[in-house]
C-alpha cells in the first residue's frame, strides 16, 4: 500500500507540476495576447488619427483651391476688361496718321514750307 500510495503520490506530484507549467504557460499567452491586443488598439487609434488629419488636410486644400480658381476666375475677367479696352485704343499708324494730317492743316507749318520754298528761289 506504500508503495501504491507512492506511486498515487509521484503521479499526483507529476500532475500538479504538469498543471503549474500548463499554468504558467497560459499566464504566458495572455500576456502577449494582451500586448498584442494593446499594439492593436493603439495602431488604430493612431490610424483613426491619421484619417482625422488627413481628412482635415484635404478639407483645407479643398478650400485653398476653390480660392485660387476664384481669383484665376476673377483675373481671367480682369483680362478680358483689359483687352476689350486695348481694343479701342488708336494703334501707333493711327496716331502717326493723324500727326500727318494736323501737319497738312496747320497753318503756320504750310506758311513755313511757303516761306521755305520762296527762300530756295
Amino acid at each position: 500500500m506504500v508503495r501504491e500510495e507512492s506511486k498515487y503520490n509521484i503521479v499526483l506530484h507529476e500532475l500538479i507540476s504538469k498543471n503549474g507549467e500548463d499554468t504558467r504557460r497560459l499566464r504566458s499567452i495572455e500576456q502577449r495576447l494582451d500586448m498584442m491586443e494593446n499594439r492593436m488598439n493603439s495602431l488604430e487609434a493612431a490610424g483613426l488619427d491619421r484619417a482625422k488629419k488627413f481628412g482635415s488636410k484635404i478639407s483645407e486644400m479643398e478650400s485653398a483651391l476653390k480660392s485660387v480658381a476664384d481669383e484665376l476666375s476673377r483675373t481671367r475677367n480682369s483680362l478680358e476688361k483689359i483687352n476689350r479696352q486695348i481694343v479701342k485704343f488708336a494703334r501707333k499708324s493711327d496716331i502717326k496718321e493723324m500727326e500727318r494730317m494736323m501737319d497738312l492743316l496747320n497753318p503756320v507749318e504750310d506758311e513755313r514750307r511757303r516761306l521755305v520754298k520762296t527762300a530756295e528761289l
